[in-house]
């Protein structure tokens, strides 16, 4: 079931939100935004790949990543 909240403002709305997540310590949020990047793009996997010369971090993956 949907729990449905209404906001008065968007002030308020962020007070809760902030005190409703809990904080990430560096690792755990490179790997949240590396996952939010990969999930993005397998939405929308027509684009076309670019080579833009970046030497990027290749990182190494466990079975526990999935």
């Amino acid at each position: 079931m949907l729990n449905l909240i209404v906001y008065d403002t968007i002030e308020k709305k962020n007070v809760l939100e902030s005190n409703s997540l809990t904080s990430l310590d560096a690792h755990d949020s490179l790997v949240h935004t590396l996952n939010m990047m990969d999930f993005m793009n397998a939405l929308n996997p027509k684009r076309e790949r670019v080579n833009d010369d970046i030497n990027w971090i290749q990182l190494k993956t466990t079975k526990n990543d999935c």
